[in-house]
């Protein structure tokens, strides 16, 4: 009887091991990719709870005897489903582990595999974007290869990604979508900006020295080279160059890529990176830069123990590795994943440390179990659904247009990109108004000269999330565009006129796409003019009634 009850208990044991991650919330918490030891082991992904809890192999977890690919660099929630890139398909000294290839498609909160892909075009695994509800692209270390999201495969080679310099010299890392473009990080060429309606390349951003890029709260896209910023305007394409002070560097993330430091403030408009140390891809300084004000905080935080008492370097301290620091969406605070320099052993000694976003102070840390992790980037769940503003109700004069910035209808806290319209769903009456979708910008024309309504269905992809909602129009019923907009305000177009109506001492101020203050006002009981038609043609952004639209003037 006591064998069989230790036998009984030992089975308990071994039940409630194997299945103690499915009572785990995968939607509440931070994801950690880890490379794994090349040589012995498949990558692998540990998990902290909301709590703190830190979890181990949660990937094998909910699927036991399985791991990702050899090398995993980059992962990302997209819609409903988690998606894992490898450099390579398996990890040859791996016995224990089931490799799962060089792409790993799984359920987003159940972790439950669905697909693994060991082929990319012959290429090594680097980068993921979800670009529209049908469709993904797949950077590798021989350009970038559409992915079908409905049949889960990788599908052709967008023309002119390629190189023919070898594996580590034409890699393609990090991409952003912004408005009706893809821009990616392409090694020894600059930004690739990609049609994301065609698949084809508009153009190319020469900047043979890019190694990673980002996107911005206000919608800019920031391409870094080790010493300065390429700042890129998503619709005219214009760039700016923004030099590093003296002394500050980014980190590299080639050749041996991995997805760079440089992450944008979800709530704030700022940018952090780390910077470039003294083996390469190491360091140990968090920068920070204030996209509004121009300014470099290049301490904004610094990696612990990296003296003694008496302020004399340590030969072993803490450095970043992988990504090294990304922005948690539900909290602002930075999450930095760093190890021991020294090499060998030292590997083994792994921390997390949590940041505040906002002062630079140190809020907490988490010192791994032993092992070679060598973490490859943090990344998170959506942990809700995505929201559209008040925006119901639109209301032309007869025979004007109007065209309203899109980009800001859906809000998606857990996701710092802008929502990405999909298409126009429906129309109720096409021979009233016309409604036409242009980049990211909705252009509303009437056109039988009646009196009428007409509902506008339009469908949003937010980070893989489809949204629809719904917008009223109004035609020749009432003067303006009334009822969409916070505190009553609504703008109008004459001509090349601009009228605005506020809410009285509310601030209207018009500025181009680089943030400089063109018109600025206080609103009154009246309408206000912007004499627009004395500027050139290009779009503009408005601020009323607390709300950020873009404009086009023609």
């Amino acid at each position: 009887m006591k064998k069989r009850n230790t036998l009984i208990c030992f089975l308990l044991l071994c039940y409630l091991s194997a299945n103690a991650g499915l009572n785990v919330d995968y939607t509440k918490g931070i994801f950690f990719l880890n490379e794994d030891w090349f040589g012995h082991t498949n990558s692998s992904l540990n998990f902290m709870t909301a709590e703190g809890e830190f979890l181990y192999r949660v990937y094998t977890e909910a699927n036991p005897g399985e791991a990702f690919g050899c090398t995993a660099q980059f992962a990302a929630i997209y819609g409903d489903k988690l998606y894992v890139i490898s450099k390579q398909k398996a990890e040859a000294g791996d016995t224990d582990y089931i490799p799962g290839g060089r792409i790993v498609v799984a359920d987003a909160i159940t972790l439950k595999k669905i697909k693994g892909i060991d082929n990319i075009g012959g290429s090594d695994g680097r980068s993921f974007l979800g670009v529209d509800k049908k469709t993904a692209y797949i950077g590798t270390s021989n350009g970038i290869f559409l992915f079908d999201l409905e049949e889960l495969a990788v599908g052709d080679l967008i023309e002119g990604t390629d190189g023919a310099s070898g594996l580590y010299s034409s890699q393609t890392g990090m991409m952003v979508r912004a408005g009706r473009y893809v821009f990616a990080a392409k090694q020894g060429e600059g930004v690739l900006v990609i049609d994301a309606t065609t698949h084809r390349i508009h153009t190319v951003i020469a900047e043979a020295d890019i190694v990673t890029l980002t996107r911005s709260k206000d919608g800019r896209v920031w391409a870094a080279r080790n010493d300065a910023f390429v700042k890129i305007n998503p619709y005219t394409l214009e760039t700016e160059t923004i030099a590093f002070p003296e002394g500050v560097t980014i980190v590299a993330s080639w050749p041996a890529w991995n997805a760079g430091s440089l992450c944008a403030g979800v709530r704030e408009n700022v940018l952090y990176f780390t910077n470039q140390g003294n083996f390469g891809f190491n360091g140990e300084t968090v920068r920070k830069y204030y996209i509004d004000s121009g300014e470099f905080d290049p301490s904004f935080f610094i990696l612990p123990d990296q003296t003694d008492e008496e302020g004399k370097i340590l030969r072993y301290r803490q450095t970043f590795y992988g990504a090294g620091v990304r922005v948690d969406p539900a909290s602002e605070n930075l999450i930095i994943t760093t190890t021991e320099t020294g090499g060998s052993s030292h590997y083994q000694k792994n921390w997390v440390h949590i940041v505040s976003g906002n002062s630079g102070e140190l809020i907490d840390t988490k010192e791994l179990d032993a092992y070679y992790w060598f973490p490859a980037m943090p990344f998170f769940p959506n942990n809700t659904l995505p929201e559209t503003i008040d925006l119901t109700e639109w209301n032309p004069e007869e025979g004007e247009s109007y065209s309203l910035w899109l980009g800001g209808v859906v809000v998606n806290k857990e996701n710092p990109d802008l929502g990405t319209v999909e298409s126009v769903l429906s129309n109720s009456d096409e021979s009233l108004v016309s409604a036409i979708l242009e980049d990211d910008m909705l252009l509303l024309t009437p056109l039988s000269g009646e009196a009428g309504t007409a509902t506008i269905i339009l469908q949003f992809n937010s980070n893989g999330q489809l949204i629809p909602h719904a917008i009223e129009v109004k035609i020749g019923m009432v003067s303006g565009l009334k009822g969409g907009l916070q505190s009553g305000s609504y703008y109008r177009m004459s001509g090349k006129t601009l009228f605005v109506y506020a809410g009285s001492g509310e601030k209207v101020i018009l500025s181009d796409l680089q943030g400089r203050i063109l018109y600025s006002m206080v609103a009154t009981e009246k309408e206000l003019v912007i004499p627009s038609n004395t500027l050139p043609e290009g779009i503009y952004l408005l601020h009323i009634g607390g709300i950020n639209h873009k404009i086009i003037i023609k």
